[in-house]
């Protein structure tokens, strides 16, 4: 069945209410998160339910609470039931049948919720649903009074409370098995252990420069971990991957100036912990699915992989798994740290804590040792050729040069790319060609960031073709010259290799007013 209810935040004046249709099997877990959203709470603070008229016979003797079950919660978890075993429909029975949903035990924030009416459900009909709100919401620690109640448009209101209910209610209707993917077994445990990342608080007694590392058993590669939180402001663990990271973190630890664009070739796996109001549905709805919930200020785990070329993405089940990891030996060595391990501050030239697994009896096993943190300067090398000799050809045919120099660079657009709802999005590559001689632009096209080097050098041929000639001399950068070089020597084109591209930066810049970046 459905019940409408009509909820009254206490002690304001005009009253601020809302009438809400809900499922009468919802537990009273769910209804605290619809009671959040249609009051517009951020879920910073404990909550419970107390019964006050139940089968429409009045609790006068004491009421009963009901509440979330928390043994970290020492005095605020002694409830009678559990609201996420009890529904609606335990409680409220007949029509005026009355809970109280009190938030914010220190504002003291009580709602009383009444049950108006016992309908039948509508076919088509998407529940919880708002079917009226008055009034816009109390603020969040304002010490449980409201000076000013803010008269909004009921209509607009409505249409803002159902729009993120519907996203809830997605959730809650989904099927079982539609809600899971093969990360279901990972994220429970990687939920359970950011629970207790955040209860140990690292960032008390760790600053984000003492770093350590944890070996992915799978891939070798090493995780370089840096805790959040030091100054306050952010909190987490950031785990830069390989030796691409760690020369990230290099830049990012010692404060130096990094090219703008490198921050798109950031390789990392990222935990923050934040309000409720941050996380995405997505976030949201892996925490509910995983049956977990949180409560406090910078309390709820958000998780990110960053990837070179695209948008922060949520994590894929091997990143989840691999993340697990990780995470479980961040636990262990900050534990240890705040029984007295020392970690030294990081050292470009220096060494840092690292674990590493090692396979014993097919069982694996973790062991202490220390790597050094200089990353390994690998001589870059040219690009092989990807392209089709028969596409080179073609512009070898024309027998023609094109003789105004050429300064031919790329950058990233600051705006993402997603070609289909389910891809993760890119920050698309964009390649220029103009002249040395007055800056017009001859050629520009947009990269995706998959086989970059061959698309790269499939884009130059294009440029002989839209030429009609083949350049006599591009100026290029060194990273651009090692791409193109197995084309540019099989066309015998003159290179000018150089640091900044003062043509090509001019460009970027009109493209990024232009798009309003």
């Amino acid at each position: 069945m459905i019940y409408q209810l009509k909820i009254t935040l206490q002690h304001t004046s005009p009253p601020i209410w809302r009438r809400l249709l809900v499922d009468s099997n919802m537990t009273l877990a769910d209804l605290h998160e619809t009671i959040q959203i249609a009051f517009d709470w951020q879920g910073m603070h404990l909550h419970c339910f107390e019964a006050r008229k139940t089968n429409r016979v009045s609790l006068t003797n004491r009421f009963i609470t009901i509440g979330f079950d928390d043994d970290n919660l020492l005095g605020f978890d002694d409830y009678d039931y559990d609201e996420t075993v009890e529904t609606l429909s335990d409680w409220l029975v007949k029509e005026k049948d009355k809970l109280v949903y009190v938030y914010d035990f220190g504002d003291d924030w009580r709602h009383e919720i009444v049950l108006e009416k016992i309908l039948a459900p509508e076919q088509g009909m998407i529940y919880p649903y708002c079917v009226k709100a008055m009034r816009g919401p109390a603020e969040e620690d304002s010490g449980g009074f409201v000076e000013e109640v803010e008269e909004v448009d009921p209509e607009e209101l409505k249409s803002r409370i159902n729009l993120l209910l519907n996203v809830f209610a997605e959730e809650l209707s989904l099927p079982l098995d539609e809600q899971k993917d093969d990360r279901e077994n990972h994220w429970p445990h990687l939920l359970s252990l950011a629970k207790q990342f955040n209860e140990l608080a690292p960032w008390e007694y760790l600053d984000d420069d003492q770093i350590f590392a944890v070996q992915d058993p799978q891939s070798g590669e090493y995780f370089y971990c840096s805790i959040m939180g030091a100054l306050g402001e952010e909190f987490g663990l950031a785990a830069f991957i390989g030796q691409d990271g760690l020369a990230f973190l290099k830049g990012i630890v010692a404060g130096s100036v990094i090219n703008e664009d490198a921050i798109y070739q950031n390789h990392s796996i990222v935990l923050s912990f934040c309000n409720r109001d941050e996380l995405t549905p997505d976030d949201y709805n892996l925490i509910k699915q995983a049956g977990f919930t949180f409560r406090g200020h910078k309390k709820w785990p958000m998780f990110r992989s960053l990837v070179p070329g695209y948008y922060p993405w949520l994590l894929s089940s091997e990143e989840v798994e691999s993340f697990a990891i990780v995470l479980e030996r961040a636990l262990d060595i900050c534990r240890r740290v705040k029984d007295g391990l020392i970690i030294e501050g990081f050292h470009e030239e220096g060494e840092c804590l690292a674990q590493s697994a090692v396979e014993i009896s097919k069982t694996l096993n973790w062991q202490d040792t220390h790597i050094l943190l200089k990353a390994n300067e690998v001589e870059a090398e040219p690009s092989d050729f990807h392209i089709s000799e028969l596409d080179l050809q073609r512009i070898k045919t024309k027998n023609k040069k094109f003789n105004v120099p050429l300064e031919i660079g790329m950058f990233y657009s600051l705006g993402p790319v997603q070609d289909q709802p389910s891809e993760r999005p890119y920050f698309p590559l964009v390649f220029v060609a103009a002249e040395r001689k007055n800056g017009m632009i001859v050629h520009h096209e947009l990269l995706r960031p998959e086989e970059r080097e061959k698309n790269i050098q499939s884009i130059f041929v294009q440029l002989g073709e839209k030429l009609e000639a083949v350049p006599r001399e591009v100026w290029i950068t060194r990273e651009l010259h090692l791409i193109l070089k197995p084309v540019l020597e099989r066309l015998k084109i003159s290179v000018v290799e150089i640091e900044n591209q003062p043509i090509i930066q001019e460009i970027k810049k009109s493209m990024q007013q232009f798009y309003g970046f």
